[in-house]
């Protein structure tokens, strides 16, 4: 399991771009600029000159832009046309700012915005392709792909006090990455019942879900998802999570599975909870919790402390999940970013390549670089060696020691916590 989307800005700057030297072709933003590599995408290549760049990237349907429209709301990152310039948005609910006002827009152009998706993909690429390639040689475990807290349901109706209840989450180890799927609900009458996730790190909530309930004194599983996601859940020393709902809310009374979460009642009981806790206890550490009425907040924020929170071992409040747990290799990837540089100029080359190789411009400039392209990526006797084939070395030289990550996810053999980049 590996966060892309929080991996490539976090390589933002490694590779950059060197300005053109007229000063009539379009700026570039200080990200794209940047190189804390050396690394200059144009010195790769002879033919990856911002003009050749730009005479060809213009047919792209993303050239397409509205024009900036003060009625209109816009997201961050969207890109909109001002006469004959570009700004793009810096923060989401972006409404009734003028392009001018640099706390919500910046300056931009087709080409910084094009590349910058071009950096994105190759970060993208890079990353799966080392990742793809451990996979296959061993060096990457699986957890539990899918896993249900406990088995059975409750017969005994808890009595409301207006409490927040639910579980209280934490990981055992850092680098593992816990997916809940779906929550399973037992009440004693249908509703639509908001549940809760919360992070300790603040105190708003992470988001909520509305599971509707049609299941009288059954379980119900109903999906968990957050923007349309399943919540991913990481780990940090000290840190938790928190997912439950308000006893207020309940239209009924939820029922009790009265189940032993911690075993200090079930030594080598055999029973068959104790065998499927043993799959995720390792790796996981959930917990029944209880928040007096005193403690909560009229906007349902998480103020309380942990110290404040009641353990209710023997009792899961009508709740039930299913989730999953996964080797995230999302941070260690960030923390030795630099090893990558190589393997995302190499990328970018090669992606750009054939970008310039496979353009519908129809113009002198555009048609004599997607011969000389072509000639570039088609030639396996290429005197400076096929692209294609000196970026799969460059993949192949990138080589993973997870020793670092945890010992939970790595195969004994790993000695070493470091990325080497081999001789190319």
């Amino acid at each position: 399991m590996i966060r892309i989307k929080d991996i490539q800005p976090a390589m933002t700057g490694l590779v950059g771009f060197r300005p053109s030297f007229d000063t009539q072709d379009a700026f570039l933003t200080a990200d794209l600029l940047t190189t804390s590599s050396g690394l200059y995408v144009d010195g790769m290549h002879p033919l990856l000159t911002l003009r050749n760049i730009e005479a060809v990237m213009q047919a792209s349907p993303f050239t397409k832009m509205d024009e900036y429209d003060a009625g209109k709301t816009y997201k961050k990152g969207q890109v909109v046309a001002n006469g004959d310039k570009y700004c793009k948005s810096l923060q989401d609910s972006n409404t009734n700012h003028p392009v001018d006002n640099g706390a919500w827009w910046e300056p931009t152009t087709l080409l910084a915005e094009f590349l910058r998706r071009k950096y994105a993909d190759a970060v993208s690429s890079v990353v799966n392709s080392v990742i793809i390639s451990k996979k296959t040689a061993g060096a990457f475990k699986s957890l539990l792909i899918e896993k249900q807290l406990f088995h059975g349901e409750g017969s005994t109706i808890i009595a409301k006090q207006g409490r927040f209840v639910g579980f209280q989450i934490k990981g055992r180890y850092e680098d593992v990455l816990m997916i809940i799927q779906k929550v399973g609900i037992q009440l004693s009458a249908n509703q639509t019942l908001t549940l809760y996730l919360y992070h300790s790190s603040q105190a708003a909530p992470i988001g909520t879900v509305q599971a509707v309930y049609t299941n009288t004194k059954r379980f119900q599983y109903v999906d968990f998802k957050i923007d349309a996601e399943p919540p991913k859940l990481t780990f940090s020393p000290d840190a938790y999570y928190t997912l439950g709902y308000y006893e207020s809310d309940l239209t009924g009374t939820a029922y009790d599975a009265q189940w032993d979460f911690l075993g200090e009642n079930c030594s080598g009981c055999g029973h068959p909870n104790a065998m499927n806790r043993s799959y995720w206890n390792p790796y996981v550490a959930v917990r029944p919790i209880a928040v007096t009425t005193g403690l909560l907040e009229n906007d349902k924020t998480q103020t309380w402390l942990e110290s404040e929170m009641e353990l209710c071992n023997l009792t899961n409040w009508g709740l039930n999940l299913i989730f999953g747990i996964h080797c995230d290799i999302t941070d260690p990837v960030i923390r030795q970013k630099e090893n990558f540089a190589v393997g995302i100029a190499e990328t970018l080359k090669v992606n750009l390549l054939q970008e310039i190789m496979f353009t519908l411009r129809n113009n002198k400039e555009a048609s004599e670089a997607s011969n000389l392209a072509f000639t570039e990526l088609g030639s396996e006797s290429n005197k400076y060696g096929n692209p294609h084939l000196k970026l799969q070395k460059v993949i192949d030289a990138i080589s993973f020691d997870f020793s670092g990550l945890s010992g939970v996810c790595l195969p004994c053999n790993d000695v070493a916590y470091a990325v080497r980049t081999g001789a190319i």
